[in-house]
Order: C-alpha cells, then sequence, then structure tokens
C-alpha cells in the first residue's frame, strides 16, 4: 500500500509539475524556482499534500536525478579544450568555499558555538554550492549557445562538483569526529584513503564507460537500441553512484568519469544518448527540484531575530566568497563579464545542506542535550540556506546568462 501511495505521489508531483513549469518559462521564472516552490506548498510545511511515507523514498529519487544530471554533464566533456583548465577549475571550487568558511567558522565560534570543531561542521556545511542548482542551469545554458568560447558552463559545472566534494568529505569527517564514531587515527586515514577513492573513482568509472560503448552495435541508429543503450549507461551510472562505499570510490566522479569514456570511445553515440538523457531530465528534475522544496520548513524560520541574524552571516559570508572568487578567476582568460558571472555562480546552496543537514541535525541530537542544540541550529542554517539562495540563484543565473556569456558563434578576441 505504501508503494502504491509513493507511486500515485511521484505521479502527482510529475503531472503538476509540468504544467507548472510550462508556465514559469512563459513569465520566464527557471524550472528550479517554481518547482522548489511546488515542493514547499506539498510538503507537510505546506498543505501537506504528500504521503508520509514518501519521505522514505525521497532522497533515493533526489539521487537518482542527481545521477541523469552528472551523466548529462559527464557526456558533453569536451576533455581536449577543457585539460588545461582543470587547475583553475579545482581553484575555483576550494578558495572561494575557504574564503566563505573561514568567515562563517569565525563567526559561529564568536555568536553561536563553543567549541571549534561545531563552528567548522557549521561552516562546511553551509560553505558548499548546488551542484542541483548549477549543472541544469549550465547544461541549459550550452543547449542556449552561450559561454561556448571559453567554456565557461562547464568551468562553473566542474567547480561546483569540487567544491561539493570538498565539503561532504570535510562533513562527513567532523560529524564522525564529533559522535565518536572515529577516533583521529581513523580520520586521517579517511583522508589518506581520499585521493585513492577518487582515483579509483574515475578509472572504474571511465574503463565502464570505454567498455559499454564497445558493446554497442557499430554503425546502428535504431532508436531502440539506442534508448537500451542509454539505459544500460544509466543503471550502470546508478550502480557505482549508490555502491560508492562497498566498492570503495568517489560516486560523483566515477559517474561524470563513465560519461566521458562514452564520449571518447564513441563520440557519435554519446551524442545520441545525451539526447535520450536530456528527455528523461525533463521528467527526473521535477521530483530533484520538488523534494529540494520539501525540505524547506519555513516553521523553522519563525524565529524572527535569530533567522535575521543568520542571513546577515549567510550573506556577508557570501560576500567573502565572491569577492575570492572574483580574485581567483583574475589570471584566467574569462572576460570581466564571464568572471562576474563565475561569481554569480557561487551563490546557490541546495544539495549538501538537504541531504546532511538533516543527518547533522540527528547524529547530533543523539549526543545530549548541548549538542541537540547544535544539531538543532544547524539545521536551521541549512534551511535557512536554501531557501535564501536556492530559488534566487536559479532565476539570476538563468536571467543573465544572456547579459553576461559570450554566443558560441562569437570569436573570442585575440
Amino acid at each position: 500500500m505504501e508503494m502504491q501511495n509513493n507511486i500515485f505521489a511521484l505521479v502527482g508531483l510529475i503531472a503538476v509539475g509540468f504544467p507548472l513549469r510550462a508556465m514559469g518559462r512563459k513569465l520566464k521564472i527557471p524550472p528550479a524556482a517554481i518547482l522548489i516552490t511546488l515542493g514547499v506548498l506539498a510538503s507537510t510545511n505546506g498543505f501537506d499534500l504528500i504521503p508520509e511515507s514518501y519521505q522514505s523514498i525521497r532522497s533515493q529519487l533526489s539521487i537518482a536525478a542527481f545521477v541523469v544530471l552528472l551523466l548529462r554533464a559527464g557526456l558533453g566533456m569536451e576533455p581536449k579544450a577543457m585539460g588545461g583548465m582543470i587547475p583553475g577549475i579545482v581553484v575555483l571550487g576550494v578558495i572561494p568555499a575557504l574564503a566563505e568558511m573561514t568567515f562563517i567558522a569565525g563567526s559561529a565560534r564568536l555568536f553561536l558555538f563553543d567549541r571549534w570543531d561545531l563552528s567548522l561542521l557549521s561552516a562546511f556545511l553551509i560553505a558548499a554550492v548546488s551542484p542541483a542548482v548549477i549543472l541544469p542551469t549550465m547544461l541549459d545554458q550550452k543547449q542556449k549557445g552561450r559561454g561556448g568560447p571559453r567554456l565557461v558552463p562547464d568551468r562553473i559545472m566542474g567547480f561546483a562538483v569540487v567544491n561539493s566534494f570538498v565539503a561532504k568529505t570535510a562533513i562527513v569527517l567532523l560529524l564522525g569526529f564529533i559522535v565518536g564514531s572515529k577516533g583521529h587515527s581513523d580520520v586521517g586515514r579517511e583522508l589518506a584513503l581520499l585521493p585513492l577513492r577518487v582515483l579509483g573513482g574515475v578509472l572504474l568509472g571511465f574503463l565502464s564507460g570505454r567498455v559499454l560503448v564497445k558493446l554497442f552495435p557499430q554503425g546502428r541508429d535504431n532508436q531502440t537500441l539506442i534508448w537500451a543503450g542509454s539505459g544500460v549507461v544509466l543503471l550502470t551510472a546508478l550502480g557505482l553512484y549508490f555502491r560508492e562505499a562497498s566498492l570503495g570510490i568517489e560516486g560523483v566522479f566515477a559517474v561524470l568519469a563513465l560519461g566521458l569514456g562514452v564520449r571518447l570511445g564513441r563520440p557519435t553515440i554519446a551524442d545520441q544518448f545525451k539526447e535520450k538523457f536530456n528527455g528523461l531530465w525533463a521528467v527526473a528534475e521535477i521530483p530533484l527540484f520538488v523534494n529540494v522544496g520539501m525540505l524547506i520548513d519555513l516553521g523553522r524560520l519563525s524565529n524572527f531575530s535569530l533567522v535575521i541574524g543568520l542571513l546577515g552571516l549567510l550573506t556577508l559570508g557570501l560576500a567573502f566568497r565572491k569577492w575570492a572568487a572574483w580574485f581567483c578567476s583574475a589570471a584566467s582568460d574569462l572576460t570581466r563579464s564571464e568572471r562576474f558571472y563565475v561569481t554569480l555562480a557561487q551563490v546557490p546552496k541546495a544539495t549538501i545542506q538537504a541531504a546532511f543537514g538533516p543527518i547533522v541535525f540527528a547524529q547530533l541530537g543523539a549526543m545530549g542535550p548541548e549538542l541537540s542544540e547544535a544539531g538543532q541550529l544547524m539545521l536551521i542554517m541549512a534551511v535557512l540556506a536554501i531557501a535564501a539562495t536556492a530559488p534566487i540563484g536559479a532565476v539570476v543565473l538563468d536571467r543573465w546568462g544572456g547579459r553576461l556569456l559570450q554566443d558560441n558563434e562569437t570569436v573570442p578576441p585575440g
């Protein structure tokens, strides 16, 4: 019965999401913003239209939709063109986040927590941009032919993935250290194994992509075969992502490398697969963004003075982050307007906050009153970060892409 209710809930969300998204596009509202709003209204914090059992599959649905996003990004990579940009992508994914994190951690230690480990955990929880918002927006900019001469959307997607990976790793290690599930030696071991997990994910994903594409019949343009091949690639990607812990790899890099392996093995087939995933994304983005909206518990934001204080903290942290991003992009070949667009891409937060906010709340809550209060405060910070940045970040990146990014047909100067 629960499964039936969950299916009805999912079908209902998709049925409502399609016309709402179409209406939003006519009003020039990005899909992310209008679907997040739908999630807020449909959740228990809104009109309570979704059965409670849906919560049990919400996370898995979001992950599956995110895997579709990662595959679209991997299949669209241009490795030869992006090779020299990797150091810059890593810098943009780490330094601006560290600037924001340093400010938030210091401020949290002064005003919110009496321990540095809790302050650092809150900072890493907040200082992560959202691939769930940024990747579809940047893929849309690419489809519209924007930013191609200097691969601006690709750079932004790259730094979003790097930033999220760093934040996720730090949160897991800090949370384990605080609740006592990992000692000092275990944290050191985890850090030492981290490069191996990333490398393992890249190698396993890439080799899987090359093997799968070799199995695809040569010279075939049969739509049934292409759909079947796309399905096999998707199932492989889901297996890599959901089984990352048992495989000892990093799932995000494995899925991206899987798409890249297909791209390098058979570029024509990669384009056909990407077209199918574009169509699948039209459905998958609805539960992804609706699920993000469901995590915005407006009831937790009822303490007006606390919300104003936290909003000021988040705003100043973003200011430090954007300044650092502007500074880090100074040595690149980006134009002034493209550098400004890169700083705007540092704004939207949702993925890490939605995934780890409830986990931090639950695990700290089980450790006694002091940590329970800290977990409650961090959950409020996560909810506020999503509510304040995800919708407006999606709108700004969508609207300003046409103004700030150079069209692909335009020959770059020099």
